[in-house]
């Protein structure tokens, strides 16, 4: 038996080994980086039954162990983890290993989830994304905020210059859309200075904005356009009513209306007042308070500055008006492929301005001449503007759009002028009709190209004249108290051009070719008679026929944009003047200008930039005999086709930091001009005659600005400094002189300091200015000026309904002169919500009743000083609502 039980035994072992559980071993690690994992559930199923055989977890080192019997066919690991991507490997045992343990090293994936964005919008003010960058309005609004540029003030990126015109990033942006749509075209002022910001959700700044939806991302735009989103629950008409008046019959009325549905957007507005404001660009523009007309290109040359009575203050101080202006834009989905736009304005207006000049002449071999005149000016200017756009989508990949704008106004200005000791009355009017239109078609025959045809033909007529009694005598330099002095002008511009854009971009790069033919005539007819009779008379007709070809290459990389763009021009100018005859000039200009950006990181950006640019002189140099420009200026000019040659480049440096609230750029620029007209100017007590030529070499100026914005955050401050510093080389001739080579250099700096305290019931807006003007004659002679201006604006809102606010404004025109008259200003305005629709405004303005306000101004010849009326004094409660 015993020998039984031996042999049984030494016979079974194998057996019993074959039959016992195999354990596996392993360790599971990253496939990217070799670490261990922990906490990985693996799994070991049978394929056929997909049952699950055994199980077991990683330890923290990565470790796992597990028994899984002894038949290890149709066995396989599986792990599924929703961090890694899913793990599937068969079990093997080879015959050759006879151990009961198996070694399964498991590497994983991890899984890259593809999400779409996601903002968390109710907890951040701004955001970007692209080249949008989205501004969640209220995150700004305080309560004070009545429209929409009351708002955009305070958005960090966006400046709102004095007229109107808004600036993102330190750039002119073209349009405000509603919804996407523009609904105002360029004159946008209408819609930020009246749509109340309560029906607005969200600003958005769009960069590289197309016009054009068929050439967006494949034409190279830098154009900036902001777009406005409406709240949810904004119903389709919403009317907001403002009716103010002071003790001393100030009036501030204004009614609008916007319409928002699927098929139709409107806007109107009515208003009236007498305060001095102004709600629209083409009212800016007619007062002289807008320099820089988009129509400049293509409406006649204005001869005459008589019209321009505007200041350096703001229009609240010295625009003393009475307004009448009413304005209506639509914009109409005739169906699913047409939109018509049409927009008109009416603007009526009667503007008063009493100003004194004093003016000290310092030549240099001449003695002192001193000059003195006052003028009571009043002046109506009256503007009718309509335009009409129709856009039709032909298919999917093509538009035509017509756009026709006519432009009908008056301007009646009466003066009377105590010139020295001389009492003179002038009149003048001015009539002008202006006619633009033009058509275009865009293709676009894939994703990567497109091409564009646009024609466009406009045509302007004005007429001015121009009285002076007592009249001035051109043989003798003088005021001649025997007769007038009457001036008539009649000037007519017609422009045409046709042009082809070719578009096409490729992964890095976008090409852009424009060929094409403008064509332009302008006719100008002086006919001035002084006061002895003698007449002066300018017939002349100045042709333009220019063929021309542009090439514009963009190549972008990571970090890396270069702009190449080339204009080549054949000018074939064609002059015929009265007492001159025929002057002709043909040749080629070739135009190049190169822009580099060089972006290291996120934050920085390098920038250089050149351009040259050659151009025909405009017939304000070319017409020969005298023309009257104010009581008592004269301007002729030696007459010269020679074209105006112009050097222009610059190197900056841009950081922008938002995540530690920090923007700084330093900007350095030089200019060259040659063949630029010089002024030769013969002054005297009565008159001043301004003669113009084109003389040899060139003028130039240097130029470096410098802007710091910084968010300190420990003091609670936004803290933003600009400063800039410019030379300027130019020359002219006075009195009989030699041509004089002259400097000027200016430097202004200005400081904002902006706090918050008590959880933001209180900002207190501090600004310091400092402007420090030298000029420098080759002779010795110096002329300098320095000025001092500080402004602080307190708000304070203690209730949710109630906003309290303070504007205090101190000046000093002549930091030199101790005895120099300085000038402060107070203004209030307290507001009061009675509901979400319905508040009451008190306004205090000019409270320390300040008459009138002096300006210093220099040249490298003269000083003066110029002092004009203010408006009064007053206290004006108004009622605004809303339904």
């Amino acid at each position: 038996m015993r020998l039984f039980l031996i042999l049984f035994f030494f016979v079974m072992i194998p057996f019993w080994i074959q039959s016992q559980d195999l354990s596996i071993n392993g360790v599971v690690t990253s496939l990217e980086n070799g670490k261990t994992i922990e906490n990985i559930n693996i799994l070991v199923k049978d394929s056929i039954s997909n049952t699950i055989i055994s199980y077991a977890i990683s330890d923290h080192e990565g470790k796992f162990s597990m028994k899984i019997g002894s038949d290890i066919a149709n066995l396989y690991i599986s792990i599924v983890d929703s961090r890694y991507e899913n793990y599937k490997k068969p079990l093997e045992h080879s015959k050759e290993n006879n151990s009961q343990i198996l070694t399964h090293h498991i590497s994983l994936q991890k899984r890259i989830i593809p999400l779409e964005e996601v903002y968390i919008v109710s907890e951040r003010k701004t955001r970007v994304k692209n080249d949008t960058t989205f501004y969640k309005v209220s995150s700004f609004v305080t309560g004070e905020e009545k429209v929409i540029e009351d708002v955009l003030t305070k958005l960090p990126g966006i400046k709102v210059m004095e007229d109107g015109r808004i600036k993102f990033k330190g750039k002119e942006i073209e349009s405000v859309l509603i919804e996407g749509d523009n609904l105002f075209n360029h004159d946008y002022t209408r819609g930020t200075r009246n749509i109340n910001i309560g029906i607005i959700d969200e600003i958005q700044a769009l960069e590289n904005f197309s016009e054009n939806k068929l050439l967006k991302n494949i034409e190279d735009s830098q154009k900036i356009a902001l777009n406005l989103t409406l709240k949810k629950d904004v119903s389709d008409i919403s009317t907001n009513t403002d009716v103010g008046y002071g003790y001393n019959d100030e009036r501030d009325i204004n009614l609008n209306a916007l319409l928002i549905s699927k098929s139709i957007k409107a806007f109107s507005f009515v208003e009236h007042n007498n305060i001095g404001k102004s709600t629209s660009s083409i009212s800016r523009e007619i007062s002289g308070l807008n320099n820089s007309s988009r129509r400049n290109q293509l409406r006649a040359t204005n001869m005459l500055d008589i019209q321009n009575i505007s200041t350096p203050l703001s229009q609240k101080r010295a625009n003393i008006n009475n307004a009448w202006a009413g304005a209506f834009n639509g914009l109409f989905n005739l169906s699913s492929t047409s939109k018509l736009a049409v927009d008109y304005i009416y603007y009526d207006d009667v503007l008063k301005r009493t100003q004194s000049n004093q003016v000290e002449f310092t030549f240099d071999n001449d003695p002192l001449l001193a000059i003195d005149n006052t003028s009571i000016i009043n002046k109506r200017p009256v503007i009718h503007n309509a335009n009409l756009s129709i856009t039709q989508d032909i298919s999917n990949k093509s538009i035509l759009k017509y756009q026709g704008e006519f432009l009908w106004e008056t301007i009646d200005l009466s003066s009377d002028i105590l010139n020295n000791d001389e009492i003179q009355s002038s009149l003048f009017n001015a009539k002008s009709t202006f006619l633009n239109n033009s058509i275009e078609y865009t293709q676009k025959t894939n994703e990567k190209t497109a091409f564009q045809f646009i024609s466009t033909l406009s045509y302007d007529d004005s007429a001015q004249d121009y009285s002076i009694a007592p009249g001035l005598s051109l043989d003798n330099n003088s005021i001649d108290d025997t007769d007038s002095t009457i001036q008539n002008i009649i000037s007519e511009k017609l422009r045409s051009e046709n042009h082809f854009s070719f578009f096409h971009k490729n992964n890095r790069t976008k090409f852009h070719i424009k060929t094409g033919l403008e064509y332009q005539e302008e006719k100008l007819n002086t006919d001035l008679i002084d006061a002895d009779s003698n007449t002066f008379l300018n017939d002349l007709t100045y042709q333009q026929l220019n063929p021309f070809l542009q090439v514009l290459l963009t190549l972008k990389t990571k970090k890396w944009t270069v702009r190449a763009f080339q204009n080549t021009k054949y000018l074939n100018l064609d002059l015929t003047n009265l007492g001159l005859g025929k002057q002709q000039s043909n040749r080629f200009v070739f135009n190049p200008k190169l822009d580099l950006n060089f972006k290291p990181s996120l934050q920085s950006t390098f920038s250089f930039s050149y351009s040259y640019n050659e151009f025909p002189q405009s017939v304000y140099n070319l017409h020969p005999e005298s023309i009257l420009t104010s009581f008592r200026s004269i301007r002729k000019n030696t007459v010269d086709l020679t074209t105006k040659k112009v050097n222009n480049s610059s190197i900056s440096f841009n950081y922008a930091d938002a995540f530690n609230s920090l923007n700084f750029n330093i900007t350095g620029s030089y200019n060259n001009i040659q063949d630029n007209y010089i002024f030769n100017q013969d002054i005297n007590r009565d008159i001043a005659i301004s003669s113009f030529f084109i003389a040899n070499n060139s003028d130039k100026n240097y130029t470096i600005s410098f802007n710091l914005n910084k968010n300190l955050a420990f003091i609670r401050t936004n803290t933003e400094l600009n400063s800039s510093y410019s030379i300027s080389k130019y020359r002219n001739l006075v009195n009989s002189s030699d041509i004089r080579n002259n400097t000027s250099k200016n430097l202004t700096n200005t400081l904002v300091l902006k706090n918050g305290f008590f959880k933001k019931k209180v900002i207190w807006i501090n600004t310091f200015e400092h402007q420090n003007s030298n000029f420098e004659t080759e002779s010795g002679l110096t002329n300098k000026l320095n000025s001092f201006r500080y402004r602080t604006k307190i708000t304070y809102q203690p209730l949710k309904k109630l906003t309290l606010g303070i504007n205090y404004d101190f000046y000093n025109p002549s930091l030199e002169n101790t005895k120099s008259k300085t000038f402060s200003f107070l203004d209030t305005s307290l507001n009061y919500r009675i509901k979400d629709d319905i508040d009451f405004t008190l306004t205090g303005n000019n409270l320390l009743g300040i008459k009138d306000y002096v300006i210093n101004t220099n040249s490298d010849f003269s000083t003066a000083t110029s002092t004009f009326n203010l408006i009064d004094r007053y206290i004006m409660l108004k009622l605004s609502f809303k339904f």
